[in-house]
């Protein structure tokens, strides 16, 4: 009887141990602050090249387009140059 125990505990130890947390290949991506503020204001995100890369705007259904950074951190409705 101990030995069936301990061989069965044995047993899950060793499954356990195998077993991985995650599943390989999976990506968790954390959403770009900026653009789910842009979201929140009604406007959809915009990616351009820009010099220095990429830059992300917020068009909105009036016509403007904001930098996304400018208007996430100061609530500026910055064009683009």
């Amino acid at each position: 009887m101990i030995a069936q125990s301990l061989l069965a505990a044995a047993g899950v130890c060793l499954v356990a141990g195998t077993s991985q947390a995650g599943s390989a290949g999976v990506r968790v991506a954390l959403a770009n602050p900026s653009s789910v503020n842009c979201a929140k204001q009604g406007g959809t995100t915009e990616i351009r090249d820009g010099v220095g890369g990429q830059i992300g705007y917020c068009r909105f259904s009036d016509g403007r387009i904001c930098e996304e950074w400018a208007l996430f951190r100061d609530n500026l409705c910055k064009p683009p140059a």
